[in-house]
């Protein structure tokens, strides 16, 4: 992404809330969700950050967008 030809993006207010309230609601829905910990998180963390730097050196601005 080239700061000098776009809007500056910042989230609405609520934006915070609204995401607590999905993982609020994920952790009481979905029992895979429940039974995360921070631990279990890891190797999905890990594959997304791949995917983002790898959209970052190819150059991909779709791909961070989505």
């Amino acid at each position: 992404m080239n700061p000098t030809n776009q809007a500056h993006h910042f989230p609405g207010p609520g934006t915070l809330d609204r995401a607590l309230n999905l993982v609020r609601f994920l952790r009481c829905e979905c029992p895979w969700d429940a039974q995360q910990t921070a631990e279990s998180l890891i190797p999905h963390l890990l594959e997304e950050t791949h995917e983002v730097v790898d959209a970052i050196r190819n150059g991909d601005d779709l791909e961070l967008e989505s």
